[in-house]
């Protein structure tokens, strides 16, 4: 037991270290975070029928504003080759312009297993986030930028696809925004004489362009535990656009290219129905600017899960 100690430790301050050394990155509505592209597989000898959690997660954003997640999470299991999960988060977030909290977007997710072949296994999941919000939160009726806001303000879909082979897995996937309803009116005008406001972009009725989300990852076995790291790319197809003061649309230059994350998990199953679970996952290439407020330097947390 003292050795699996020392294990957990060791992983859990290495993450942590990556984290705090690299830049702004992980910009993943999602995907950092929640495991619908992680590497874990369909369990055809002993399938789930329903599993309930929570998560915490503490990330770092612009101007290292703080971000704390905690998610309610469950999935139940319609078939042993389909089921749903559901994804409730709570965020509070608190930087340098103020402080905000409430619930954030819902992730309700679908995911089938398509084929088994000898070791290889195919799987294919569609996603929507709900928007829960408009991302107009102010502070003392000035408004804020899209990292204080609990929503982002747009209702988007994903679709993609899984792949699983001796404990390595692969994700490819595509993520687009299909209503827009951000009300945000974020602009440097609205703060005279803060020099604070200059480290955030301005993102007045922001539209978000779509991404090309993909998943490498590699389980490794160490007694008790499963050791998963990857690499997760991020690509904005183009960049966003946001109203000025003049009430023009304009294009924000540099929203659009790659993002680069590096990610890490340790699970450890504490009895059949009970598991736990660290991660984290931080960048190592980012895009100039990322509007929609999802830039971290890093996102680390934990989860504990029970299945029956």
């Amino acid at each position: 037991m003292r050795n699996h100690k020392v294990i957990l430790t060791a992983t859990v301050l290495s993450f942590w270290a990556v984290g705090q050394v690299l830049g702004q990155g992980c910009s993943d509505a999602g995907v950092c975070s929640v495991g619908i592209m992680s590497g874990e597989a369909f369990s055809k000898e002993d399938p789930k029928k329903v599993v309930i959690g929570a998560r915490y997660a503490l990330g770092q954003g612009d101007d290292s504003t703080i971000i704390n997640t905690l998610s309610l999470e469950g999935q139940y299991a319609f078939t042993p080759k389909t089921f749903v999960q559901l994804n409730v988060p709570f965020l509070m977030t608190d930087g340098n312009l103020g402080k905000t909290s409430g619930i954030g977007d819902l992730l309700l997710t679908v995911n089938q297993l398509l084929k088994q072949s000898g070791k290889h296994q195919f799987e294919g999941f569609a996603r929507i986030r709900i928007a829960t919000g408009t991302a107009d939160q102010d502070e003392g009726g000035q408004p804020l930028p899209m990292v204080y806001q609990t929503s982002l303000g747009t209702t988007d879909l994903m679709v993609g696809f899984k792949w699983f082979f001796s404990g390595w897995s692969a994700s490819l996937a595509y993520q687009q925004p299909v209503v827009q309803d951000n009300q945000n009116q974020f602009l440097y005008s609205a703060w005279p004489g803060n020099p604070n406001v200059s480290e955030y972009a301005e993102s007045r009725e922001l539209e978000r362009a779509g991404d090309i989300v993909a998943r490498v990852d590699k389980a490794i076995p160490i007694k008790d535990f499963t050791l998963t790291l990857g690499l997760l790319p991020i690509y904005h197809i183009q960049n966003d656009t946001y109203k000025n003061y003049a009430d023009q649309r304009v294009s924000i230059d540099g929203s659009q290219g790659l993002t680069l994350n590096v990610t890490g998990g340790l699970d450890y199953q504490v009895t059949d129905a009970l598991s736990a679970n660290v991660f984290l996952g931080a960048p190592i290439v980012t895009r100039d600017v990322q509007p929609d407020g999802l830039a971290r330097n890093f996102v680390g947390g934990l989860g504990v899960f029970y299945n029956f």
